[in-house]
């Protein structure tokens, strides 16, 4: 998922909790999560708590376009310390856009893929990494700042946010295979994307 970070889209909605299929998109290419995922949560890919400025937000953020299955160590601990984390970072720009996504094999690799199953039966990939990139723009200065997480998908030793996790953002697209921040200036995609300052963000 990719989407914008910023005051506009937070507010007092609260987390609805409508899970549901994805209006946009046939059922018939959609997970049925109806119930959840036997051995793992129904993982955010945009947080709930990123969409709160009404209910009908937050109510897409429940859709099962947005779940990968995930493990609860992964999910109820390191991962949602960094979605927190990158909320309290948001507030530092005039906007911040955010790019997460679940990663079966990296380019080249030949990883082993495990299947969960869905309430009607179907197979589910489980992802084997989990991403974040982060760009931040400051409209005064008309500066960008950016960072990015790489996460192996397993219950974590530990839940804290820290910059062993932190990659640049070419080395994201080198695993993925995906280009961000594509309509960036030239000059500004290079030297932003090519920067690993963890400290910079505070970590």
């Amino acid at each position: 998922v990719a989407y914008p970070l910023c005051s506009k889209y937070l507010g007092g909605s609260g987390r609805t909790d409508a899970w549901s299929y994805d209006p946009f998109l046939s059922s018939s290419y959609q997970a049925n999560l109806s119930g959840g995922i036997s051995g793992y949560d129904r993982g955010h890919q945009i947080p709930s708590a990123d969409r709160t400025i009404n209910s009908a937000a937050n109510s897409q953020t429940f859709y099962f376009t947005n779940m990968t299955p995930q493990l609860s160590g992964f999910n109820q601990g390191l991962w949602a310390n960094l979605e927190n984390w990158v909320r309290s970072k948001a507030t530092q720009f005039d906007t911040m856009y955010v790019v997460t996504g679940a990663i079966l094999k990296t380019v080249g690799g030949s990883e082993t893929i495990k299947y969960a199953t869905d309430r009607s039966g179907e197979p589910m990939a489980v992802p084997n990494y989990y991403f974040k990139v982060l760009l931040g723009r400051k409209v005064s200065t008309n500066t960008y700042s950016a960072i990015g997480f790489w996460y192996q998908h397993k219950n974590p030793s530990s839940n804290t946010v820290s910059g062993t996790a932190c990659k640049s953002i070419r080395e994201i697209e080198s695993l993925t295979g995906y280009n961000f921040f594509a309509n960036l200036p030239t000059d500004i995609q290079n030297q932003v994307e090519s920067t690993n300052n963890a400290s910079s963000w505070g970590l």
